[in-house]
């Protein structure tokens, strides 16, 4: 169920703009079916398994069931580039299809190999090893180990905390291996909650009490190591005991695709795949809007062993989402790139955006200079990424991308009208934009000195003919 949208203007000198947004007028509409708890971790808070980890950048199984049915995709293959914590496969393969996951962060392809194990591991004996661990608390009879920091972690955690987590890590080690990843799953589901620290998008948000931070921000009520471990053993516990088993009564071994987990980054790992042999990509990049997931997950990716300068080459490694990454050679890594970032980079609606934002930061209205060049370089590196996908996808497969606009210094930067652009270049056909009912709104910051406005999420179709 769809409605259509006006175009989203802006000021009368932003031309290029208005020409695009007339162009694709009648290809975005409100898709009423889709909300924001569908594209969000939201609609996965109380949903078994994936409320393991509450990996908020991800959207829901729901979505992908949604638009599998829409769009009436056969099995076969599917892919998801930047695949999180897994739920395009956990969603796809119970239509039987077969999987190809690629996520760069030890933290997503952690969560993703503990589910698919969790699947086949013998669920009785997971369970009553949890509930013994919970009556008895073994943790506290071993001996404290020290725990991984990093330089942004340092003082996350109270005394009290650091000993039992340390503690817990050396009775962890003692463990098989499915019943060490089950308990380590836990005990990075419950790092922010037991921590002085808050995710707050582009960094950690340092609770005063940490002594680290000269704000005087409080983010409430810090569980301790013992209540939030045992609340989420219980989550755990209460999911593998389902009446169906971990993945409900459609998920059985005979109807569900095989899951292939490929660590690294997809710019890398997509030339390397067989082309013509995936009937769908259905993916959520990271967004140009300087989310930074290495700062996010920082307290995760210590715990699994990180160190600083892992972390930095991951931050440099990653789709160029951050006013820290620098520009990658693309044209290096692959001649064949040479098409679609040299379209995207001279793309007139692009330079349209660029030239505004050199303008506003030349009159000291842009108050990070280096947004102008991750912009640039998120575009095309999307731009090779999306040829990629038409290159891997059979005639007739699907590319479905969760994508949000965003704003910087008043200007509104449609995503969702370049990328498509850049699909059309590729080949591709452009089916629909479906933009949510609600759209999301820009900073408080923002409204305050630009004046209240709203940005499309979308989720955009595009087919190979």
């Amino acid at each position: 169920m769809s409605q259509t949208l006006s175009p989203n203007l802006q000021s009368e000198d932003d031309n290029e703009t208005l020409r695009y947004e007339s162009k694709y007028a009648n290809l975005i509409s409100y898709n009423l079916d889709i909300n924001r708890a569908m594209v969000s971790f939201q609609s996965s808070k109380h949903s078994p398994i994936h409320r393991w980890f509450k990996y908020r950048e991800g959207y829901s199984e729901a979505l992908v069931k949604y638009y599998i049915k829409k769009l009436s995709v056969k099995p076969g293959k599917c892919l998801d580039p930047f695949a999180g914590s897994g739920t395009t496969a956990f969603a796809s393969s119970q239509f039987g299809f077969d999987n190809t996951l690629i996520e760069l962060l030890p933290i997503g392809n952690f969560i993703i190999k503990v589910k698919i194990s969790a699947h086949s591991a013998n669920q009785l004996e997971v369970i009553s090893h949890i509930r013994s661990f919970i009556l008895e608390k073994p943790w506290k009879r071993f001996e404290y180990s020290q725990i991984n920091y990093i330089n942004i972690t340092k003082k996350a955690f109270s005394l009290e905390n650091d000993v039992e987590i340390g503690k817990f890590q050396t009775y962890t080690n003692t463990l098989p291996k499915i019943l060490k990843d089950i308990y380590d799953i836990a005990l990075l589901s419950i790092l922010e909650s037991i921590s002085f620290t808050r995710k707050d998008g582009q960094y950690l948000r340092w609770d005063a009490r940490s002594g680290k931070s000269l704000g005087n921000f409080h983010k409430g009520a810090i569980l301790s190591f013992e209540e939030a471990i045992v609340s989420k053993l219980k989550d755990i516990a209460d999911d593998l005991d389902k009446e169906f088993g971990l993945f409900g009564e459609i998920y059985k071994d005979n109807d569900i695709g095989k899951i292939d987990v490929l660590e690294g980054s997809c710019l890398k790992i997509m030339p390397q795949l067989k082309e013509d042999d995936y009937e769908l990509v259905f993916t959520s990049p990271p967004y140009a809007n300087r989310y930074d997931y290495t700062r996010t997950y920082a307290l995760e990716l210590a715990l699994l062993g990180c160190n600083d300068a892992e972390i930095k080459e991951l931050r440099q490694t990653m789709l160029s989402c951050t006013v820290e990454n620098r520009k990658k050679n693309l044209i290096n890594m692959n001649p064949d790139w040479r098409g679609p970032s040299e379209y995207a980079e001279n793309h007139p609606l692009v330079v349209q955006l660029i030239k505004r934002l050199n303008e506003k930061a030349a009159h000291g209205n842009l108050n990070n200079v280096n947004i102008i060049g991750m912009l640039e370089n998120y575009i095309r590196e999307m731009a090779c990424i999306i040829y990629e996908g038409y290159r891997l996808l059979k005639d007739g497969g699907y590319f479905v991308m969760v994508n949000d606009n965003v704003r910087y210094s008043g200007l509104d930067i449609p995503i969702d009208l370049i990328l498509s652009e850049i699909a059309s270049y590729c080949g591709f056909k452009v089916v629909q934009i479906d933009a949510l009912p609600i759209h999301k709104g820009n900073s408080s910051q923002q409204m305050g000195e630009h004046g209240k406005s709203s940005l499309r999420k979308c989720v955009y179709i595009w087919r190979k003919p």
